[in-house]
Order: structure tokens, then C-alpha cells, then sequence
């Protein structure tokens, strides 16, 4: 399971340091018009956030696609668009986030996995 992986654990502490996994793992969706993920912060307990792309489908006709978003308060907002198999590794509990709107007909599949600082949870 990935969840569980070495590989996955390997990769998280390369850049964020000795983790523990927080067996938090949640398949996110969005597949109607106007979803969306508000601003927010995490909890300490899912400190780090590797969201791992699954499949974000895009009608032609829709002139931009919805976004991963982080809010920095020294700096302008910063938007991102992952494709499928990518990840993304971020610290949600001190990094604004969330999702711009989708637009009709467009869908985002993303699994989450999260974990926390070993040194705060020993």
C-alpha cells in the first residue's frame, strides 16, 4: 500500500525531515461546478500534506482549469496545477491553502496522505 510505503516515507522526510505517518488518508473529489476548497490551515496531527494527482479531467471548452492554491502573507498567491501522477509535499499546518472553483464539467481526483513531525510526536 502507498500509504504505508518506505518509498512514500523516504520521500516525505527529503524534504520536510523524520515524520511519523499520521495514517490519515483521504480521497478528495471534485465533480460538480463550483467545488471548491476554502482557504484554510491543517491540524498538527496532518501537519504535512503529500497530495498525489489521480486524474483531473478538462472539457475543451473550458478556458482555466481550478487550481491548488497557497497564500503567502509576504508574497502574492501562489497557484498551481499538478497532472495526473504528480505530487505535491507541503506543510499544511502553517501554509494557507485550498482549491479554486472547478468549472462545469470538470473533474479533479487527488488522494491525500499526511503525516507529522517526528520530533513533536515522540
Amino acid at each position: 500500500m502507498l500509504a504505508n510505503s518506505e518509498d512514500l516515507l523516504e520521500l516525505v522526510e527529503k524534504y520536510s525531515g523524520k515524520v511519523l505517518p499520521s495514517f490519515m488518508t483521504s480521497f478528495v473529489y471534485y465533480d460538480e461546478e463550483g467545488r471548491s476548497s476554502p482557504p484554510h490551515v491543517d491540524n498538527a496531527f496532518t501537519a504535512i500534506t503529500v497530495m498525489l494527482m489521480l486524474k483531473h479531467e478538462v472539457p475543451t471548452y473550458v478556458i482555466q482549469k481550478s487550481r491548488s492554491v497557497v497564500y503567502w502573507s509576504n508574497k502574492e498567491r501562489f497557484d498551481y496545477v499538478l497532472d495526473e501522477g504528480e505530487i505535491s509535499i507541503f506543510f499544511g499546518v502553517s501554509a494557507l491553502h485550498g482549491r479554486t472553483p472547478v468549472s462545469h464539467g470538470e473533474k479533479v481526483y487527488s488522494i491525500l496522505f499526511s503525516f507529522r513531525p517526528k520530533e513533536l510526536f515522540n
